[in-house]
């Protein structure tokens, strides 16, 4: 299903049609269709070299990887933030102690889960996988790369795929599996067979693995491998267990999964080649300081928010965004990262220093496979690049910071160009904005969800300001003349005012001649515009110097689309300085006006006006802040 950001979309459409009524009253009839057409198209173009007025691209997923949740999550104490390398159990939430399968972190995340060592552990055993390739689109992967690939993609220690290849059908250690063993590697063999193949069995056990965690809060039974069997859940299964078993289920009888979870079989399949995996972790890095920047060579619009609700992909007809507010009109609903309206060919480049352990083709049910690039950044966390067109880079390789990864492309589940960028923390998706709110995070509170924190070096956080030198709307060094302001209930430092815009009054005066002129007949003179609004940040610079001025733009939907031509004025120790910046790709955003340099005996100013090129558009006014440049 085709999804698109209606934010702004339902106005924008009512007041093209207010639009063309004034046109006619104000052209008369007089004019011709044509003559009309043509000034239309000259005084307001239709789109913009970015398309980015009406439709939004974002991701999309296919009917096999959603399902629509009927419950909200169940309310359990929020994850604790450490501040140094800790037990890994006070991280992440978790079960009160009851009998496991797999312990809940390791379930998600280990060290070392990377290619190379995954490939170690499977050329030390005698099966035939060390040397399978599998073509996905125009690669072919080893197995080691297909099960990375999805363990990262669906938040999976790849270690549990291995266990289930071996569980099932002994594929790591039988060197001479018949056709069947491979076609069934999971023994599933529902849904008219369409998962046959060792490839289509990894990727319906990741699927299936990452619905358990999803839906153990309110599912009710276990579906067995005879479609009309259904029995209750076993007693006592913290989440990642649950998901182990929903998986075994459906490859089953009753009878067979009773005595799998009497014997411990599946346990002891996976401590045979691994360790134990009811064991937790021990230490871990602890949750990171900013460490990350844009993930793209040039600022570009922010089409799709992380869902803190439902991060899975799983639609419940609304989306609770970073600010803690249930969002309807913005997308989209279940989303488990950012989207970011790029095109080709625009460069990705790595968000921090890193280490590519993942960089090929996914096959992720849409027909054509993405292309995907995964960074390893040392501290507990991963970064996640996808849908590209090109990958620039290989697999082990070293990266820095800023250095290409790709370009922006539409490949896989994607519906128009764009980068969406998904950030890990031990293995489970976590958003980079972090949670600006005082009520506790759901995602947070999740049976298998994370914290999240502001994770971005290259902006300060808008949710905690600090001692950043800042001017919001309501301190003394923010003014406003006269105007029809309004407030927003979201912005850095929680403030926010707009106002709509307007064409200057020499600008309408020139359109009317030209009317005039091109139709040969007189023209209504238009009614006068009022005086421009202003509003004004004046602070005092502690010490003299180079600063980097940025103002926030929030992503709200006000009815009106935000302005692409806003107008500063930067008042600094060598003069001033205008700026011109479009506030539809700054939204939820910070603006940069440049770097300038400050005497502290002068005041430093910023002035923003609401006239500009386009009239009825909104103009945000919201915290400006000064950083020092080094």
């Amino acid at each position: 299903m085709q999804r698109f950001n209606p934010k702004r979309y339902f106005d924008l459409r009512n007041r093209l049609q207010s639009d063309q009524q004034r046109l006619w009253a104000l052209f008369s009839t007089l004019i011709i269709s044509l003559v009309l057409t043509t000034l239309v198209l000259r005084i307001a173009p239709p789109a913009t070299e970015t398309g980015r007025l009406i439709f939004r691209p974002v991701d999309s997923v296919t009917e096999d990887d959603r399902t629509q949740a009927e419950q909200p999550p169940p309310t359990l104490p929020p994850a604790i933030e450490p501040q140094n390398l800790v037990e890994a159990s006070a991280v992440l939430p978790r079960s009160a102690e009851t009998p496991t399968i797999i312990d809940d972190i390791r379930f998600t995340s280990e060290q070392n889960l990377t290619v190379a060592n995954i490939q170690t552990l499977l050329d030390a055993q005698p099966g035939t996988l060390k040397a399978a390739l599998v073509t996905v689109g125009d690669r072919n992967l080893s197995l080691a790369e297909v099960v990375v690939g999805q363990a990262y993609l669906y938040s999976l220690n790849p270690k549990l795929l291995l266990a289930l290849l071996e569980f099932q059908q002994g594929l790591l250690t039988n060197p001479t599996p018949n056709p069947d063993q491979l076609d069934w590697a999971m023994k599933y063999q529902g849904e008219d067979e369409k998962w046959r193949g060792l490839h289509g069995q990894i990727r319906w056990a990741a699927r299936e693995l990452r619905r358990g965690v999803r839906d153990f809060a309110y599912v009710t039974e276990l579906q067995y491998r005879d479609k009309d069997v259904k029995g209750p859940i076993p007693a006592g299964l913290n989440p990642s267990s649950y998901a182990v078993v929903r998986v075994l289920a459906q490859t089953m009888t009753p009878e067979e999964l009773a005595k799998v979870l009497s014997d411990g079989s599946f346990v002891a399949t996976y401590s045979k080649f691994f360790e134990d995996p009811r064991q937790t972790l021990g230490q871990v890095p602890a949750p990171a300081t900013p460490f990350l920047r844009w993930p793209l060579r040039n600022v570009t619009y922010i089409t799709s928010f992380f869902d803190h609700e439902y991060p899975f992909l799983t639609p419940n007809q609304s989306l609770v965004s970073w600010w803690g507010r249930r969002e309807t009109q913005i997308s989209y609903d279940g989303h488990d990262g950012w989207d970011y309206g790029a095109r080709p060919p625009e460069a990705v480049v790595a968000a921090a220093d890193g280490t590519v352990v993942w960089a090929s083709n996914s096959d992720d049910g849409c027909g054509v496979p993405a292309k995907g690039v995964v960074l390893d950044h040392g501290n507990g966390y991963r970064t996640l690049y996808w849908h590209l067109s090109e990958i620039s880079v290989e697999l082990d390789q070293a990266i820095k910071g800023g250095e290409q990864l790709g370009i922006v492309g539409s490949t896989g589940c994607a519906i128009g160009p764009h980068l969406h960028f998904q950030t890990q923390y031990l293995g489970r998706n976590t958003d980079p904005y972090g949670w600006c709110s005082s009520e506790p995070d759901p995602w947070s509170s999740y049976p298998v969800g994370t914290a999240s924190r502001w994770l971005w070096a290259d902006r300060p956080n808008p949710c905690d300001l600090g001692q950043t030198i800042a001017v919001r709307p309501s301190d003394e060094g923010f003014s406003r003349s006269e105007g029809n302001w309004q407030n927003a209930p979201i912005g850095a430092g929680g403030e926010t005012l707009w106002i709509t815009s307007q064409i200057p009054m020499t600008s309408t005066e020139t359109l009317t001649d030209t009317i005039s002129d091109l139709a040969g007949v007189a023209t209504p003179q238009p009614t006068p515009s009022q005086p421009p609004s202003t509003a004004t940040w004046q602070t005092s610079i502690p010490s003299a110097g180079r600063y980097r001025v940025l103002t926030y733009i929030p992503y709200y939907y006000n009815g009106h689309d935000d302005a692409v031509a806003a107008h500063y004025v930067i008042e600094h120790a060598e003069g001033r300085s205008d700026v011109v910046v479009n506030q539809f790709v700054y939204a939820n955003e910070w603006a940069d006006l440049g770097t300038y340099t400050f005497d502290s005996s002068k005041p430093a100013k910023v002035e923003l006006s609401n006239e500009t090129s386009m009239a009825d558009q909104g103009i945000w006014v919201g915290t400006t802040v000064w950083l020092p440049a080094d």
